[in-house]
């Protein structure tokens, strides 16, 4: 009922500037603070902000005569109409008359902020249905037009996307910097539907999950759906993002981790300040393939000096000791997947001796190793006690093994994908 009401709201609307309403303005002496374009008829390209105007008149109204003193002129192009208005600038008996017409396009910078513009699906076209008394963009944007394309600071950019879509990039990103462009939907010129979401940083202040307001699903790859609207997050953060990795100042970056993984280091470090999530579109091609822990190392130190014993091909973490810095980083059961450093080999050999090698051989500030296997080097039991009502882990096989989670679990930061339940 809401949505018909709506459209049908939306066509009167449409239907008062199709039947090309008209409206009247008694010119103030002097200049106009208009300028006009094209001819047959000539339309209003901009209205000054300084004239008397403006906020009257509309960009895009059609002229259609003027009259001074008592007689009726309609000059038919810009040139000739700019003429005649500046030879009668003096006369203040001068009433200019426009048809009420879209501008054909209006392309503008929204403010930070919200910007109080409502948008509703009709007929599939994403229309401005409402704008607010408060708008800063009242006196540029104009009811009836369609949203043809929305391009955000970061670069994203989606063209004829659906009022869902515009709503939420316009709640979700406030910041100032936004261009969106605008089309009389009646011409039939707007582009097709594409959508572009840049990969996006995020500075992440201190808390867990729950203190942050994320809402974060995935059993195989964490996705960020939302934001809490009680959150300082909200607005701040796209939505629909593939959390491709988290960075924490202690040397340590996760990638693809799931959901439960994700929720269990954000708990780990809700005391950590410097915190980064890298949220990348879903549509990317360079997603993660599988759960890593890229764990950068001190300048200098060979596996010994680090504390690290490796052993088998690939080399596995075999003992890591515990006055090690790096302890607590890297983890026994840990897989080597290549070791970084400015002068590393295109192909590496990640044997336990040629990895021993590597780390005598390299130095720098940007030396790290990537491992996989991370899932299973965690503690080999956990005992959980659960609060009175669901608890929210979904089980499968025999015996019951985690296969994920509910949205709302309160336990899994604590318990991993793939744990059985023992007792």
């Amino acid at each position: 009922i809401i949505r018909l009401i709506l459209n049908l709201h939306y066509k009167i609307i449409y239907n008062k500037l199709s039947l090309k309403m008209t409206s009247s303005f008694k010119l103030p002496a002097g200049s106009l603070g208009i300028v006009f374009k094209g001819s047959n008829p000539p339309v209003v390209k901009e209205v000054k902000y300084e004239s008397e105007l403006f906020g009257k008149v509309k960009c895009g109204f059609s002229f259609l005569s003027v009259n001074i003193d008592g007689r009726e002129q309609a000059p038919s192009d810009a040139v000739s109409l700019a003429k005649s208005l500046k030879e009668t600038s003096n006369n203040p008996n001068r009433i200019m008359n426009f048809t009420m017409t879209l501008p054909a396009e209006i392309e503008f910078i929204l403010p930070e902020g919200d910007v109080g513009l409502s948008v509703t699906d009709v007929d599939g076209i994403a229309i401005i249905t409402k704008i607010s008394a408060e708008s800063p963009l009242k006196h540029i944007v104009r009811i009836g037009m369609a949203v043809d394309s929305f391009t955000l600071p970061d670069g994203s950019t989606m063209t004829g996307g659906s009022s869902a879509k515009v709503s939420e990039w316009l709640r979700f990103n406030q910041t100032a910097g936004r261009v969106m462009i605008l089309k009389d939907p009646s011409l039939g010129d707007l582009s097709p539907p594409s959508y572009s979401q840049a990969n996006v940083t995020v500075d992440l202040p201190l808390g867990n999950i729950d203190d942050l307001g994320l809402i974060i699903q995935g059993n195989d790859i964490a996705t960020l759906e939302g934001v809490n609207r009680f959150s300082h997050m909200h607005g701040k953060v796209p939505a629909n993002m593939i959390i491709g990795a988290l960075r924490i100042p202690d040397g340590r970056e996760f990638q693809g981790l799931n959901q439960s993984f994700l929720a269990k280091v954000l708990q780990e470090t809700q005391d950590v300040e410097g915190r980064i999530l890298y949220l990348m579109n879903p549509g990317d091609g360079e997603l993660p393939s599988e759960p890593v822990l890229k764990a950068f190392l001190p300048v200098l130190g060979n596996c010994s000096e680090l504390g690290l014993v490796l052993g088998g091909n690939p080399a596995r973490v075999r003992f890591v000791n515990q006055a090690s810095e790096m302890n607590e980083i890297i983890k026994k059961g840990m897989e080597v997947v290549k070791v970084g450093w400015k002068y590393e080999p295109d192909n590496q050999d990640i044997s336990a001796e040629a990895v021993t090698e590597s780390l005598t051989e390299s130095s720098g500030t940007d030396r790290y190793i990537l491992f996989r296997n991370i899932y299973k080097a965690i503690p080999d039991e956990v005992e959980v006690n659960f609060a009175p009502g669901r608890i929210g882990i979904i089980f499968g096989d025999n015996p019951p093994r985690v296969k994920g989670f509910t949205q709302g679990c309160t336990v899994s930061h604590l318990i991993d994908v793939g744990m059985v339940a023992d007792t």
